[in-house]
């Protein structure tokens, strides 16, 4: 059977596995297909179910098996020329063009929390001139009026509107 050759051929290297046609569940199992031109052609039917095969495909990839599926005889010979080809080149630039760096972005949750604040109207820059003066957001919902309007940048109205977005009852007195 297939699996006492792959058991034969792991240690051998990379390992390949290439299916050829089309399969299709049906209410019996399945369906083996294969393209001919343009019209597809049922070779056999199998009692296997396509949930059977599913999961023996799954098991195959977790055992390091590589798994590509062709459609016809014509693809396969593509499908093999096309990695031979491939391993034979010396340098592999693929990856290196398309590819970008992942760059570690970590955003400061006290500036995120007082953005969030509905009714506030606090953009980045806001945000982050009130965090870097008052460290974090209580400190900063609880400062003085006084102190928030010694902020660059924060008018009476600012103030205002950040208070009433969070309840602070100050203005109205």
């Amino acid at each position: 059977a297939i699996e006492d050759e792959i058991r034969r051929h792991m240690q051998a290297g990379r390992m390949i596995l290439i299916a050829e046609g089309i399969v299709v569940p049906n209410p019996d199992g399945t369906a083996i297909c294969e393209l001919m031109g343009k019209t597809v052609r049922t070779q056999f039917f199998s009692k296997t179910r396509y949930e059977t095969l599913a999961a023996w495909l799954w098991q195959i990839q977790e055992a390091g098996i590589e798994y590509i599926h062709t459609l016809s005889l014509q693809e396969t010979a593509i499908a093999i020329s096309s990695i031979y080809h491939n391993a034979q080149k010396p340098i592999h630039t693929t990856f290196k063009r398309h590819l970008k760096p992942i760059t570690a972005w970590h955003p400061n949750p006290h500036i995120q929390t007082l953005m969030g604040i509905i009714g506030a109207g606090l953009g980045e820059k806001k945000a982050t001139t009130l965090i870097e003066k008052f460290k974090t957001v209580y400190d900063t919902l609880t400062a003085p009026k006084e102190e928030l309007l010694s902020v660059e940048g924060f008018s009476e109205t600012y103030v205002k509107k950040l208070f009433n977005a969070i309840g602070r009852e100050e203005f109205n007195e």
